[in-house]
């Protein structure tokens, strides 16, 4: 099983679980704890796990193109889309970041879909390009925090303001390049670096020893899942696409519609067009340790049942997705929620079902 570079910089507290064959920080303190962190303090995410494809060749970008629900054969170098692979059917396979670095593309997987998307690149590769998996000899890592920004404009002496969001840089620690995205994942400001493994491990140290002010702590996936759900950012998983299309999901605005030709396109299109009897909602409820699966009624009728939620700190209950019959799944109905025979309230929500910090504060 694979272990993180960064692993000699985890607290000894650190708890954690195999995924896509590697070991992957859950927690390392308490969600609770680090959950403040992500949102009130600066958090550090181990990337263990995400697959890291480098393509190159001179139709790395039209290949690529042929396989996302973005167009990315035009994606200016420096640029970053987040976009979906889909099968011929329209199923998810999983979600990625694929990065135009000007001499080659990088495409980066959350470890929840990695083995699945770098097996389905790999079987689609053609003679004119060059897939290179980076993932052992490699490493990535985001900074997420309302003041994460602060450590890369002093770090790097980097005019942080002028890099957008979806957008790349390299910049240089200790004389060694590393690829700097800003791709944060919690919904606060948030940087992505990439880089060879005892660099990224520099990198780190190094931020650790010189910004204890910000309050940094390492931060695992059960915390970053609850900030991600706050938002409604999707967490791909089996199970979760086996309940529902793209649409019955909510995931269209991965979706470039102008986009025509790629791997399940037609399909898709078909989907559009049917009428459709589930929709996913957010939604809360004082209730905690909900399973996925649970029942929810409206007027003593089952209308649905929960898709996938976590017990949330802010708003001590859980907080979530339930897919519901389309025809009651908007925001701002009362409903019941069924756990362990016991009926708690239940409110469905619009996104985001809690704001976080950055997106009212400015850089300085």
């Amino acid at each position: 099983m694979k272990v993180s570079p960064l692993k000699e910089l985890y607290p000894s507290t650190v708890n954690a679980a195999e995924l896509a064959g590697c070991e992957v920080p859950v927690s390392y303190t308490t969600v609770e704890h680090e959950y403040d962190v992500l949102r009130h303090h600066v958090g550090i995410i181990d990337g263990v796990g995400y697959c890291i494809l480098k393509v190159t060749g001179d139709d790395a970008g039209g290949f690529l193109d042929t396989l996302v629900t973005k167009d990315v054969s035009f994606l200016n170098p420096g640029k970053v889309s987040e976009c979906l692979f889909l099968n011929e059917d329209a199923v998810t396979l999983g979600i990625a970041y694929v990065i135009n670095s000007e001499d080659a593309y990088f495409v980066l997987v959350p470890p929840e879909n990695a083995e699945t998307v770098k097996a389905w690149i790999l079987d689609h590769a053609t003679d004119e390009v060059t897939v290179e998996d980076q993932s052992e000899t490699h490493a990535l890592a985001f900074i997420e925090g309302e003041k994460s920004w602060k450590i890369v404009k002093e770090l790097f002496s980097f005019p942080v303001e002028t890099l957008p969001l979806r957008d790349m840089t390299t910049v240089e620690h200790n004389g060694k390049p590393l690829m700097m995205s800003r791709i944060g994942r919690s919904g606060e400001y948030g940087y992505c670096f990439v880089a060879e493994n005892a660099d990224l491990l520099a990198l780190i140290r190094d931020i650790l020893e010189k910004f204890p002010e910000m309050g940094l702590e390492f931060c695992g996936t059960d915390a970053l899942e609850t900030c991600m759900l706050e938002i409604s950012q999707p967490v791909f998983n089996a199970q979760t696409a086996a309940e529902g299309n793209l649409f019955e999901l909510n995931e269209q605005w991965f979706v470039q519609f102008e986009k025509e030709e790629y791997c399940g396109h037609d399909k898709l299109m078909e989907l559009f067009e049917a009428e459709r009897e589930k929709l996913s909602v957010g939604f809360s409820s004082p209730a905690k340790d909900v399973p996925d699966g649970a029942p929810v009624s409206l007027f003593g009728e089952e209308v649905g049942k929960v898709l996938h939620c976590r017990n949330n700190p802010a708003i001590g209950g859980v907080l979530g997705l339930v897919l519901l019959r389309s025809d009651v799944a908007v925001s701002g109905l009362e409903m019941t929620l069924t756990v362990d025979g016991r009926d708690y309230p239940l409110q469905t929500l619009s996104s985001p079902f809690v704001r976080p910090l950055s997106w009212d504060s400015q850089m300085e």
